[in-house]
């Protein structure tokens, strides 16, 4: 299994690099990383009820958020996204789940939203997670196809979303430091577990959270591309996946653009 590697270059919100994919896109049960659930927090993000990390996760926050969505909608605030839940978020809610039509530039919707969480678990981010399918999107998807052994033609079919339901294997996957730094802190962390935090030139500071295993040291100088532990699901995590964030004097700021 390749070790996950995250381009990085400077500005905006945390962004989760997970490591392994739920069996199905369908459903709204909690669970690690379902893609549907992805969908969901984007949906919430853009009605300003969720600021949390998008992971596909039906945790606490992301329950609270829904709610709170349901009551403003004048619905049963029963925290269960059925039809009506989705409707209520109106034409985006109206693409779900992910699956139910082929998907490829000029789409949009939920299940852009869950595509482009399931690729960016699988290894091949496409920017933000917007519901929007644009070039970031399809250069993502392509990559991906070419990845599955498919033809990498753009349009996310019946073949694409097989390979993406598709189980990765279970060897554990290690975590590589984008750029050189200084660790000051590996150790559990509370709720983020097993937890590692590199400190880098003018400010920046690399997170990893919920490691199954800590390989640096405090005041370990780690060069570009060492190793910093391996997935795990350690802290408050129900399934295996890596909580990232890049910190610049303190603010998160966007992984895919930071360093």
């Amino acid at each position: 299994m390749a070790p996950i590697q995250v381009p990085m270059r400077a500005s905006a919100a945390t962004l989760a690099v997970l490591g392994l994919l739920a069996a199905t896109f369908a459903g709204g049960a909690s669970g690690a990383g379902n893609p549907n659930i992805a969908a969901l927090q984007v949906g919430l993000r853009t009605h300003a009820l969720y600021a949390g990390t998008v992971d596909g996760v039906l945790g606490p926050r992301t329950e609270r958020a829904l709610i709170r969505f349901q009551r403003r909608a004048g619905l049963s605030p029963d925290g269960v996204v059925g039809p009506r839940t989705r409707k209520a978020f109106g034409r985006y809610g109206r693409r779900s789940p992910l699956g139910r039509r082929d998907l490829a530039i000029g789409c949009r919707g939920w299940d852009v939203a869950a595509l482009q969480f399931a690729l960016a678990w699988h290894g091949f981010p496409s920017a933000v997670f917007d519901g929007v399918f644009g070039a970031h999107t399809d250069t993502a998807l392509r990559k991906f196809q070419v990845w599955a052994g498919l033809k990498p033609d753009g349009t996310a079919g019946p073949s694409t979303y097989a390979a993406l339901r598709r189980a990765l294997p279970r060897s554990p996957i290690r975590l590589i430091q984008p750029v050189a730094g200084r660790v000051v802190f590996a150790a559990v962390g509370g709720g983020f577990g097993k937890f590692v935090v590199v400190e880098h030139r003018s400010g920046v500071r690399t997170r990893y959270a919920h490691l199954s295993r800590i390989e640096v040291r405090v005041g370990q100088y780690v060069k570009a591309r060492a190793t910093v532990g391996l997935v795990g699901a350690t802290g408050e995590a129900s399934g295996p996946h890596l909580h990232f964030e890049v910190l610049v004097r303190g603010a998160n700021v966007n992984p895919l653009s930071a360093l």
